[in-house]
């Protein structure tokens, strides 16, 4: 039986030089930087929710008006489960340093121009696409999706750019879940 081979980290941050969110891949050999601008960032965004809205079993299956919460709760379990699991296994990264500035040998830099993403059961493939070819294939269960989202968001809004968002669960204000 043979062991999977260990998942490369992921590590994002903002290049304010660039105007740029900056996704730091990183294995053991090399470490390759993709920069996302905001047109691509705030497609990706978009997508992951719709993505996420479209292939959840209990949103069908409720009210109307009850949607977007049933979407939020899930949202905001796959970060708070994130956050346990961050705590246990590795050291949190060091905020303050953005992800380009860390060191690595053989870095790479990468221009994001296209993202696909497919329903892969159990969860979903992801591929990023630079000018030259494929840069970085994922498969993500729901949990790490909602993650990946949420990194690019948040990111998003650190940096300033006011993106659009398409989905009213994943706007600001509404990710305060106030229980009466």
């Amino acid at each position: 039986m043979s062991t999977p081979a260990p998942r490369p980290s992921l590590a994002c941050g903002y290049s304010a030089q660039e105007d740029r969110l900056v996704l730091t891949v990183s294995d053991n050999e090399a470490s390759r930087s993709i920069h996302f601008t905001r047109r691509l960032t705030s497609k990706l965004v978009n997508a992951l929710a719709h993505i996420l809205e479209r292939s959840n079993e209990v949103v069908g299956k409720v009210p109307v008006g009850l949607r977007d919460d049933v979407i939020l709760l899930e949202h905001m379990q796959a970060l708070g489960r994130a956050s346990k699991a961050q705590k246990q296994v590795a050291p949190q990264p060091d905020a303050n340093r953005p992800a380009a500035s860390a060191p690595a040998r053989n870095r790479m830099a990468h221009l994001a121009v296209k993202v696909t993403i497919a329903p892969s059961p159990p969860g979903f493939h992801l591929i990023l696409f630079g000018r030259s070819g494929q840069l970085l294939q994922a498969r993500m269960n729901r949990a790490e999706l909602h993650r990946f989202l949420e990194l690019f968001r948040g990111h998003a809004e650190t940096a300033g750019w006011h993106l659009v968002l398409e989905s009213t669960w994943l706007q600001s204000e509404q990710s305060d879940v106030v229980i009466n």
